[in-house]
Protein backbone atom coordinates (compact mmCIF):
# COMPACT_ATOMS: atom_id res chain seq x y z
CA UNK A 1 0.00 0.00 0.00
CA UNK A 2 3.03 2.31 -0.20
CA UNK A 3 2.11 3.81 -3.46
CA UNK A 4 -1.05 4.76 -2.25
CA UNK A 5 -2.22 8.02 -0.53
CA UNK A 6 -1.63 7.87 3.30
CA UNK A 7 -5.94 8.65 4.03
CA UNK A 8 -6.07 5.53 1.30
CA UNK A 9 -3.59 2.91 3.12
CA UNK A 10 -4.90 4.38 6.75
CA UNK A 11 -8.52 4.30 4.94
CA UNK A 12 -8.32 0.73 4.34
CA UNK A 13 -6.61 -0.42 7.60
CA UNK A 14 -9.46 1.44 9.79
CA UNK A 15 -12.45 0.16 7.61
CA UNK A 16 -10.15 -3.75 8.12
CA UNK A 17 -12.32 -5.43 5.22
CA UNK A 18 -13.23 -9.21 5.16
CA UNK A 19 -12.18 -11.12 2.28
CA UNK A 20 -16.30 -11.98 2.17
CA UNK A 21 -17.67 -8.24 2.67
CA UNK A 22 -19.99 -6.91 0.51
CA UNK A 23 -18.69 -3.41 0.29
CA UNK A 24 -20.29 0.38 -1.71
CA UNK A 25 -17.89 3.02 -1.77
CA UNK A 26 -19.05 6.93 -2.27
CA UNK A 27 -17.02 8.88 -4.23
CA UNK A 28 -14.05 6.30 -5.82
CA UNK A 29 -12.12 8.76 -7.76
CA UNK A 30 -9.86 7.32 -9.89
CA UNK A 31 -10.39 3.51 -7.77
CA UNK A 32 -7.46 3.56 -5.72
CA UNK A 33 -9.16 2.18 -2.83
CA UNK A 34 -11.04 -0.43 -4.78
CA UNK A 35 -7.88 -1.79 -6.18
CA UNK A 36 -6.46 -2.29 -2.80
CA UNK A 37 -9.43 -3.79 -1.35
CA UNK A 38 -9.71 -6.37 -4.42
CA UNK A 39 -6.59 -8.05 -3.54
CA UNK A 40 -8.10 -9.32 -0.49
CA UNK A 41 -11.96 -9.93 -1.18
CA UNK A 42 -12.35 -13.64 -2.12
CA UNK A 43 -16.52 -14.21 -2.35
CA UNK A 44 -16.53 -10.42 -1.19
CA UNK A 45 -17.52 -7.40 -3.64
CA UNK A 46 -17.52 -3.79 -4.26
CA UNK A 47 -19.94 -1.18 -5.62
CA UNK A 48 -18.03 1.98 -6.57
CA UNK A 49 -20.35 5.24 -7.47
CA UNK A 50 -18.96 8.44 -8.29
CA UNK A 51 -20.69 11.72 -9.64
CA UNK A 52 -17.74 12.14 -12.37
CA UNK A 53 -18.08 10.05 -15.54
CA UNK A 54 -14.39 11.03 -16.17
CA UNK A 55 -13.76 9.55 -12.87
CA UNK A 56 -15.54 6.28 -13.07
CA UNK A 57 -13.77 5.79 -16.32
CA UNK A 58 -10.50 6.10 -14.91
CA UNK A 59 -11.47 4.02 -11.87
CA UNK A 60 -12.56 0.94 -14.82
CA UNK A 61 -9.38 1.19 -16.70
CA UNK A 62 -7.53 1.00 -12.82
CA UNK A 63 -9.86 -1.62 -12.30
CA UNK A 64 -10.40 -3.75 -15.34
CA UNK A 65 -9.18 -7.00 -14.18
CA UNK A 66 -11.39 -7.08 -10.92
CA UNK A 67 -14.57 -5.45 -13.00
CA UNK A 68 -14.30 -8.66 -15.43
CA UNK A 69 -13.60 -11.17 -12.21
CA UNK A 70 -17.04 -10.06 -10.62
CA UNK A 71 -15.31 -8.36 -7.83
CA UNK A 72 -15.87 -4.78 -8.81
CA UNK A 73 -18.60 -2.83 -10.35
CA UNK A 74 -18.66 1.09 -10.96
CA UNK A 75 -21.47 2.98 -11.92
CA UNK A 76 -21.77 7.13 -12.43
CA UNK A 77 -24.30 8.46 -10.25
CA UNK A 78 -24.32 10.20 -7.04
CA UNK A 79 -25.71 8.99 -3.67
CA UNK A 80 -28.69 11.02 -3.41
CA UNK A 81 -29.94 9.27 -6.67
CA UNK A 82 -28.76 5.43 -5.88
CA UNK A 83 -31.76 3.48 -6.12
CA UNK A 84 -32.09 1.50 -3.02
CA UNK A 85 -33.06 -2.45 -4.05
CA UNK A 86 -32.48 -5.42 -2.52
CA UNK A 87 -28.66 -5.27 -2.29
CA UNK A 88 -27.31 -4.52 1.25
CA UNK A 89 -23.25 -3.89 2.08
CA UNK A 90 -21.47 -5.27 5.57
CA UNK A 91 -19.56 -1.66 4.83
CA UNK A 92 -20.20 1.52 3.39
CA UNK A 93 -17.34 3.88 3.32
CA UNK A 94 -16.09 7.24 1.94
CA UNK A 95 -12.97 8.66 1.65
CA UNK A 96 -12.36 12.71 1.82
CA UNK A 97 -16.21 13.01 0.69
CA UNK A 98 -16.85 16.25 2.59
CA UNK A 99 -20.94 15.84 2.24
CA UNK A 100 -21.10 13.93 5.36
CA UNK A 101 -20.24 17.02 7.64
CA UNK A 102 -22.52 18.83 5.72
CA UNK A 103 -26.45 19.00 5.54
CA UNK A 104 -26.87 15.40 3.79
CA UNK A 105 -29.73 14.04 5.26
CA UNK A 106 -31.19 12.48 1.87
CA UNK A 107 -27.83 10.21 1.70
CA UNK A 108 -27.30 9.58 5.07
CA UNK A 109 -31.01 7.86 4.73
CA UNK A 110 -30.22 5.83 1.76
CA UNK A 111 -27.00 4.82 3.67
CA UNK A 112 -29.36 3.13 6.36
CA UNK A 113 -31.37 1.36 3.96
CA UNK A 114 -28.80 -0.33 2.18
CA UNK A 115 -26.92 -1.41 5.37
CA UNK A 116 -26.67 -4.95 6.15
CA UNK A 117 -27.49 -6.20 9.53
CA UNK A 118 -24.65 -5.39 11.85
CA UNK A 119 -23.78 -3.58 8.79
CA UNK A 120 -20.71 -0.22 9.46
CA UNK A 121 -20.69 3.23 8.18
CA UNK A 122 -17.00 4.40 7.62
CA UNK A 123 -15.80 8.05 7.03
CA UNK A 124 -12.26 8.97 6.70
CA UNK A 125 -11.39 12.68 6.41
CA UNK A 126 -8.17 14.50 5.47
CA UNK A 127 -8.90 18.08 6.67
CA UNK A 128 -6.72 20.83 4.71
CA UNK A 129 -5.53 21.32 8.17
CA UNK A 130 -4.92 20.06 11.83
CA UNK A 131 -6.93 22.89 13.23
CA UNK A 132 -10.19 21.41 11.29
CA UNK A 133 -10.15 18.18 12.77
CA UNK A 134 -12.11 18.09 15.81
CA UNK A 135 -14.80 20.57 14.02
CA UNK A 136 -15.02 17.89 11.36
CA UNK A 137 -15.37 14.95 13.62
CA UNK A 138 -18.08 17.28 15.94
CA UNK A 139 -20.12 17.87 12.46
CA UNK A 140 -19.80 14.58 10.82
CA UNK A 141 -21.10 12.71 14.13
CA UNK A 142 -24.08 15.06 14.89
CA UNK A 143 -25.41 14.44 10.99
CA UNK A 144 -25.16 10.88 11.40
CA UNK A 145 -26.89 11.03 14.98
CA UNK A 146 -29.16 13.21 13.23
CA UNK A 147 -30.14 10.59 10.54
CA UNK A 148 -30.48 7.87 13.17
CA UNK A 149 -27.55 6.35 13.69
CA UNK A 150 -25.87 5.56 16.65
CA UNK A 151 -22.55 4.36 18.36
CA UNK A 152 -20.53 6.76 16.21
CA UNK A 153 -16.90 6.22 17.05
CA UNK A 154 -14.53 9.28 16.20
CA UNK A 155 -10.35 7.79 15.55
CA UNK A 156 -8.08 10.16 15.20
CA UNK A 157 -4.57 9.85 13.20
CA UNK A 158 -1.34 10.44 15.15
CA UNK A 159 2.21 11.04 13.83
CA UNK A 160 1.66 11.21 10.16
CA UNK A 161 -1.69 10.74 10.00
CA UNK A 162 -2.39 13.31 12.77
CA UNK A 163 -4.48 15.09 9.99
CA UNK A 164 -7.02 12.25 9.54
CA UNK A 165 -10.37 11.07 11.37
CA UNK A 166 -11.97 8.17 11.05
CA UNK A 167 -16.12 8.44 11.87
CA UNK A 168 -17.69 5.06 12.09
CA UNK A 169 -21.29 4.44 12.93
CA UNK A 170 -23.69 1.74 12.56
Amino acid sequence: MSAQPLRIAWALEVIAPKPSDRLLEIGCGQGLAVAALCEGLTSGTILAIDRSATMIAAARRRNQNHERDGKATFATMALADMPVGQQRFDKVFAINVNLFWRDAAREVAIIRSVLAPRGRLHLVFEPPTAAQVGRIAKETVARLEAGGFSGAVVRKGTGTTARLIHVSAA
